[in-house]
């Protein structure tokens, strides 16, 4: 297998360790919401307004994840290009000096 094709199975095995992970989060919501959701509907208020404020800090706090993962995800991306632009100095430095 060569260099691109190798490439683009990690790829490809990345996107789908990352389908995976955000399989199993989507099922975690739901475990976690739905005995929310029901004492949301209780008739008792102050269940009710713990559901509700539950479900607020959960919602803050996805996003304040969600926003750390993008930060990381930029860096990542970030690190990648001088990453390459290191290997391109490097195989410059690396090449037989001309006669």
């Amino acid at each position: 297998m060569n260099e691109k094709q190798t490439s683009n199975s990690e790829t490809i095995l990345s996107n789908l360790k990352q389908l995976n992970a955000s399989t199993e989060a989507i099922e975690d919501k739901v475990e976690i919401l739905h005995p929310l959701l029901e004492l949301l509907q209780s008739p008792d208020p102050t269940l009710s307004g713990y559901a509700k404020r539950v479900i607020e800090l959960l919602t803050a706090y996805e996003l304040r994840l969600q926003s750390m993962e993008n930060t990381m995800s930029e860096t990542e991306k970030a690190l990648r290009e001088q990453s390459e632009r290191l290997d391109t100095l490097l195989s410059i430095l690396e090449a037989p000096a001309p006669e």
